[in-house]
Order: structure tokens, then sequence, then C-alpha cells
């Protein structure tokens, strides 16, 4: 009976679902985490600058008005005083600029300290990976499948991404499109251990911005992570990145190809416009004005009745210009 404290044991080890999941759960936390702390700062920042922009103000106004009490328990000396007095009018924007500049340099410690930890968790799975593809003898598998299956494509590219992408869905094992003699070796519960579980639910994702975060786009300029890249589609080269509001309605020539990309509302409609003039190496971008709704039944043609009478009235036009 001494054998099965160490068959459970080695079952124990071998969990590899259960590890891959773990720390699969463990990177979306963190990445999760990281988004809010990159929101906090935000809105943080905003907010101090807010509070010490407005009580410098109030500190102004009372002092401009003569408001504020004298300093009492020293000898009275108004230039002094005055002196005193009128120190934070000068020094009150450096000391908002220094708070807020504290404020960042917390978060931003605050952020390389958890993307550190999500670094050191993707690397851990990947070592992990690694591992179980070591020990299942994933390579030669692999390797003698290529070479020895003679039924199905192994040279074919998609049979090598199939094969270079382990990292696929646990419960779908890899099924050759013809009958060959790798298929049981494929199927075995080991192979299908190696790749990564992801978790069934992901967590919730960072929180949604409210009207300050929008007042934070205002006056610190929008996150470049709130705004859409141009890809071109010809070349796919990136042409920069516009608001998700006009996002749709952009349409552009690409600088390096000049090719003419239509906005995504136009490919949705069915609209090709006509594309811009512009030069060899000129970028050109125009914004598309939304449309009215009873607009579009227009684009598509009037129906065939209404055709045909601007046809008749074109032909008693060009007869009387005959007369």
């Amino acid at each position: 009976m001494s054998f099965l404290p160490a068959f459970f044991r080695k079952n124990k080890e071998d969990d590899y679902e259960t590890i891959l999941a773990s720390l699969a759960a463990d990177i979306q936390k963190r990445q999760t985490k990281l988004a809010d702390i990159r929101l906090r700062e935000r809105r943080s920042t905003l907010l101090v600058t807010l509070y010490t922009f407005v009580a410098w103000v109030v500190y102004v106004a009372l002092w401009y008005t003569g408001a504020l009490p004298s300093l009492a328990g020293y000898y009275r000396n108004f230039r002094v005083e005055k002196a005193v007095k009128g120190m934070p009018v000068v020094v009150g924007p450096i000391i908002i600029l220094f708070i807020r500049r504290i404020v960042q340099i917390w978060y931003t410690r605050k952020g390389d300290a958890e993307e550190k930890t999500l670094q050191k968790l993707m690397k851990e799975q990947r070592t992990k990976v690694e591992e179980i593809k070591k020990k299942t003898n994933y390579y030669s598998t692999r390797e003698l499948l290529q070479r020895y299956d003679e039924n199905s494509p192994a040279s074919s590219p998609l049979r090598q991404r199939i094969v270079a992408q382990p990292q696929g869905t646990p419960g779908t094992p890899t099924r050759p499109s013809n009958g060959g003699t790798g298929a049981p070796i494929l199927n075995t519960p080991q192979n299908q251990a190696a790749a990564p579980v992801s978790p069934p639910q992901p967590p919730p994702g960072p929180s949604r911005k409210q009207w300050y975060d929008k007042l934070a786009d205002a006056v610190l300029g929008d996150d470049d992570q709130a705004r859409f890249a141009l890809i071109c589609e010809q070349c796919f080269a990136h042409n920069g990145l516009v608001k998700e509001s006009v996002w749709e309605q952009t349409q552009y020539v690409c600088p390096k190809c000049n090719h003419f990309n239509p906005s995504r509302r136009s490919n949705r409609q069915g609209i090709r416009p006509p594309p811009l003039a512009v030069g060899p190496r000129s970028p050109v971008m125009q914004v598309i004005p939304p449309t009215p709704p009873h607009a579009h039944p227009e684009r598509q043609g009037p129906p065939t009745q209404e055709r045909s009478e601007p046809v008749e009235s074109e032909t008693n036009l060009m007869e009387v210009d005959q007369s």
C-alpha cells in the first residue's frame, strides 16, 4: 500500500490544468487591477489639481480684497506682513504642481510594482508551458508527425500554424483531416493538459468612466488607450489615432500607398464615396457628418414609378428643343 501516497502525489504534481487555470486567473486579476490603478491616477491628479487650484484662487481673492487676518502676536511691520501674506500668491502655483507631481509619482510606483508582478506571472506561465511540453515530449512528437505522417499535409501553412500554437481550447483535441498514425498520440490526456486553460468567466473589468473622468480627459488630454487606430486596408500601415466619437465617420488617404480608405459607416451602408484628391505623399483625413435617417432611402434609388416621370419630362424637353 506504499504506492498510494506516491500515486496521489504524482497526480497532484501533474495537475497542469489547475495550475495553468490558476495562473490565467491571476493574470486577468492583475491586468484588471493595473487598469484600475491607471484610471485612479487620472482621477486623483484631476481632483488634487482642482482642489488646490480652488484653494489658491480663494486665498488670492482674500489677499486682494484685504480680508486676510493680521499677524497677531508679532511686531507690526507692514512691509514684512505684506510680504508674508503675498508669498502664497506667488508660490501657490509651484506648490500645486509639486503636489500633483507627488500624486503622479505615487501612482506610477504603484502601477510599476503591479506591472512587475504581472510580468512575473506571465513568465511563470510560459515556464510552466515549456515544462509541460518537455514532460509530454511535445517537440519530438511534432517532429515525428511532420516527418512520417504522409496522409496529412505537414508542410501546409495551416497545419504548421496549428502545430506551432498548442494553446487551444482544452476540451477540443487536434484531429487530422485524414486518419493517420499520429492521431492516438495527439489525443492523449497529457497533450490536452499541456494547453493553458482559460478561466470560464473572466473577472470584471475596470470601473466605467464617470463625469469627472471626462473632465480629466478634457483637462489632462485624452488617454491613448481610449483612441482608435487608423489602419490602411491595403498596406496595413498605421496612420495615427482618432477619438472614438469620430472613428466611424473618418475617411482618409494613406500617405504610404496613397490608397483611399472610406469610413466604417460608409462600408456598413454599402456606400462608396469618391476618393479625395490629394498629392502623392500628403495625408488627408476627413470626418463625414452624420446623415439623417430619412436620407438613406434616397441613396438607394427612387422607386420605379417615380423614375418614369422625370424620363418622360426629359423626353418632352428634347422634343421641344428639336422643334
